[in-house]
This record gives structure tokens, sequence and C-alpha cells, in this order.
């Protein structure tokens, strides 16, 4: 017994003697980088390190933070941007980490192997056409190479695609994206609707009764989830309680709503009416009964605002919105209050500079017309991605670029009754009916290539075809 007690005595001195010189090494390390560099980059350092182990142990959470900072939950200016001599964001590091860890992975795990897609080969080609789009711009029209990073970087952000097709491999970690995704979506919505609420707005009101338009980061992230959802409580019969869904429903609705974004609810309208037609016939009466139960739970709030007094400003918003779908049939569209002639003006710019250059485009940072008015920023800036991407990347990045979203589609749509599994199969239907309602939203709002949209863009490309993988190997029929 008394030796006994002398060994655990001294387990436990010599450990508690090796975690004691542990935590003062790790204290000193941390002084001296406080002195040296600064608070700011031991904090990255510490946050870095952090990210670096979820990337190899939990990765979907990584991304999941990044989509956090995508959709500005976490405000943009905690997006420090670090200088190694040369400056990047903490999203850039986030990317990065995910890069990296794919790569070592690879080098040192045997088991590990690299996942390929269809979609590999046309990615890559993109990503060729990108560079391309830099040394254009420097060589041929002298623009500053910095100057062309930062929309260089925006279209880089495809890259996430390769971390999440060979990080997410499971069952379990496709869920909790899915999940994680909601509560994002669902947050985002919150915020959209507070704002309204307090009329905070970057637009002017659009009519005399004070009605908002709002528009933030993360708008197109509740768009992409709504459909998604929407697919999912009509495929999947295990999907939560009806109210439940129907609540979360009527809450990304509202979220979008508050955008008055006519590109948005006509593209919503277009996949809820392919969904419709695509329906099995034990799917229907599911997604029949959900769409009554959104209509009385949407009834029920509404009169309560009624017999509060608070229906007012409601029935503007809903009025609003109607008279802004409808404007898009009337002469009024071609009004200077309106946007369609200016973005036709753009289109005419940016067309005469592509038969200049139709193989090569401009580049980027190059301006491709002149200003509309006097201080004009936006003079690199056109409202339709397609054409976008031909200015900046040239004919090989529209091509590239066309075939990902083409031949994603068309597999989408061809082969979605394929996935057995219930679950698998409504986020694999959603993913294709999102992607097709944001075809036509860039034709006149470029998502496809703005700000970090293009990240979370890249992920549910990668969701889907980490689904799809999925679809050839034995899963039971539940998550």
């Amino acid at each position: 017994m008394l030796i006994s007690d002398k060994r655990l005595f001294s387990f436990f001195t010599n450990r508690t003697i090796f975690q004691g010189t542990l935590c003062l090494i790790a204290g000193v390390i941390l002084g001296l980088g406080t002195v040296v560099f600064g608070p700011v980059f031991v904090l990255v350092g510490i946050v870095g390190l952090f990210i670096i182990f979820l990337s190899i142990k939990d990765p979907e959470f990584v991304i999941l933070l990044f989509l956090c900072f995508v959709s500005e939950l976490i405000p943009a200016q905690f997006n420090y941007r670090i200088r190694l001599g040369f400056g990047f964001l903490l999203t850039d590091f986030i990317l990065i980490m995910l890069v990296a860890v794919v790569i070592i992975r690879l080098i040192i795990d045997k088991n590990f192997h690299f996942q390929k897609t269809s979609l590999d080969i046309p990615f890559f080609i993109f990503f060729a056409a990108i560079l391309l789009g830099i040394v254009n711009s420097v060589i041929n029209y002298g623009i500053n190479f910095s100057y062309t990073t930062y929309e260089a970087r925006m279209f880089l952000y495809y890259m996430f695609f390769f971390p999440v097709t060979n990080l997410i491999r499971t069952q379990k970690q496709i869920k909790r994206m899915f999940w994680g995704s909601i509560v994002i979506a669902i947050a985002i919505s919150i915020d959209l609707i507070f704002r309204v609420v307090s009329h905070q707005s970057s637009y002017s009101p659009i009519d005399g009764d004070g009605v908002v338009r709002i528009f933030r980061p993360g708008v197109f992230v509740i768009f992409v989830i709504l459909i998604i959802y929407m697919t999912y409580t009509s495929v999947w019969s295990k999907s939560p309680s009806r109210l439940v869904s129907s609540i979360i429903f009527l809450l990304f609705c509202v979220g979008i709503t508050t955008t008055l974004a006519r590109n948005l609810l006509v593209s919503f309208g277009l996949s809820f009416v392919i969904l419709i037609l695509l329906l099995r016939k034990k799917e229907f009466p599911r997604f029949i009964g959900n769409f009554l139960l959104i209509f009385v739970v949407g009834m029920c709030i509404y009169l309560f605002l009624k017999l509060s007094g608070m229906s007012g400003f409601v029935d503007r918003y809903v009025v609003a919105g109607l008279n802004r779908i409808s404007s898009m049939f009337s002469s009024v569209v071609f009004t200077s209050q309106e946007t369609a002639v200016s973005r036709l003006n753009e289109i005419s710019y940016a067309m005469e500079q592509i038969f200049k250059s139709p193989i090569w485009g401009i580049g980027f940072k190059n301006s491709y017309r002149p200003q509309f008015y006097l201080g004009d920023p936006n003079t690199s800036y056109i409202h339709n991605a397609y054409i976008s991407i031909w200015l900046k990347t040239g004919l090989l990045g529209l091509v590239s670029f066309s075939w990902i979203l083409i031949s994603f589609i068309i597999r989408g749509f061809k082969h979605f009754r394929v996935i057995k599994d219930d679950f698998l199969r409504s986020l694999f239907l959603g993913i294709t009916l999102a992607f097709l309602a944001l075809i036509f939203t860039n034709i006149v709002a470029p998502s496809f290539v703005e700000s970090l949209n293009v990240a979370f863009y890249s992920i549910i490309l990668g969701l889907s075809e980490v689904i799809w993988r999925q679809q050839s190997k034995s899963v039971p029929n539940g998550v």
C-alpha cells in the first residue's frame, strides 16, 4: 500500500511539474509575443491555433464559422487584416488553413485520398482564368497589382469547394452543416426584421409611408437556405414538427421580403413551381399540408398584429412588394426612378469592351465605362454576373464557370431520384433548385462574383458533391 501511494504521489508530482513547465513556457511566449508584435497579433495567433485544431478534428465547424463572417453575424471589423509581408484577411487565413489540412493529410495519411468530382476540371480552369485576368490587368492595362487582388481574392474563394469535398465525408458532418446553416439563416432573418422595425436601412424610403428596403450581407444565405429548407420539409418525412418548420419558413420569407428585391421574389417563385412539378405522389400531400399550416400560422400572426394595431406596417410592406413586382411588367421599369435604364447602359458599355477583347477581357479593377455621375466609384462594377466574369477573366473564365453551373444543374435534375436516402435527396434537390434560382438572379444581381457570397456558394456546391458521393454508399435511411 505504501509503495502504491508513493507511485501515485510520484505520478501526480511529475505530471504537475510537466504541466506547470508547459504553462510557464506558454506564458513566456505569449508575453514576449505581446511585447514584440502587440496584443492583436498574439490574439490572432491563438485564434489561428484554435482554427487549425478544429480544421483537423471537426472541419465543418470551421466552415460554419466562415459562414458567420460571410453573413456578418461576426461584424466585419473582426475580420482582421494580418500583415506578414503582404496583407490578408482572417477569412483568407481560414481558407488557407483548410486547404493546408487537405494537403498535409494527403501527404501523411495513406488512408486519406483526394476526392474527385465532376466539377474539379472546370474549377481548375476557372482559377487559371482568374490568374490570367490578373496578368492581363497588370501587363496590358497597367493596373497596379495590389489593386487587382481584392476582386481576384473574392473569385478565388471558390476554392472552398475543395476543402468541403475532401474534409466533409460523413452524414453526421452533413447534418451539422445543414442545421448550422439553418441557425445562421434564422439569426440573419431576425436581424433583418429588427432593422426593418427600427428603420435601419442603407436605402431611402421607397414611398411616402416610410417603407424601406433592407439589404445586408447574408441575404443570399437566407435565400439559398429558404429553398433548401422548403425542399427538405417537402421530401423528408421525418423533418421537425410542422409547426416549428412553419415558423422557421415564415421567418425566412419575412427576411427575404424585407429586401423588396424583385429578382429574389420572382426566382423563389420559379423554384417553388418547379419543386411542385418534381414531387412524388406520396410527397405532394405533405407539401400541401406544410403550406396550408404555414398559411394558417401566418394568418394567426397577422390577426394578432391587426388586433394589436400593428398591422398597418405589414400591409404597407406587402403593397410595396406587390407594386415592385407589377412594375416589372409595365413601362414604369424604364423610367429614371427605376434601375433598368442604368443597367442596360452598363451592359452596352461592357459589350463594347468585350468586342474589343473577347478572348482576354479587360482584367480586374479596370474601368469599362465612364462615370454615370460625378464621383461614381463603380466604373468597374456591373450588375450582370456573367458579363462581369467575361470582362474580368475573359472567355476562358466565362466558359469554365458556365460549365460548372450547367453540368451541376443538369446532373441535379436528371439524377436526384437516384439518391435513395430521403434526407440526402431532399438536400441535393434543394441545392439544385437554389442554384437554378441563383442563375436567374445573377442576371441583375451579381452575387456569383460579389463579396464573400462566392465562398458560400462554393461551400454549398461542395456539400452537394459530398451528398452525391454518399449516394453510392450503403447508408441508413435517416440522420
